[in-house]
């Protein structure tokens, strides 16, 4: 019976798989959204773009929760608004540049 138990608890632990770790990325904002919603932002693994006439450029994040090829996840973009709005309950913009946060620089 015990041999039963510790093989059936270590079965369960091998069934289980780590998260993936994403690389760090670069994200270009596209002013024609807004600054909270995922889908007003592309990859740009190389940074350093800015287009159009827009005053925030790009957003870098850290630890992506997901593949960064696939988009930006909506919950990685709350996270970071709420790292550099705190104290600010549902932010909605970000309020100056950061090592995170690049605005374009006329």
């Amino acid at each position: 019976m015990f041999t039963f138990a510790l093989v059936a608890i270590m079965g369960l632990t091998f069934a289980f798989k780590p998260a993936k770790k994403y690389d760090a990325t670069w994200f270009s904002y596209n002013p024609s959204g807004s600054q909270n919603s995922a889908a007003s932002y592309t990859r740009n693994p190389s940074g350093g773009g800015c287009s159009g006439d827009v005053s925030l450029c790009e957003i870098y994040i850290e630890n992506p929760s997901q593949d960064p090829t696939t988009g930006l996840s909506q919950t990685d973009l709350n996270a970071l608004l709420a790292a550099e709005n705190p104290g600010t309950p549902s932010p909605t913009t970000f309020p100056e540049q950061s090592e995170s946060v690049h605005f374009k620089v006329d």
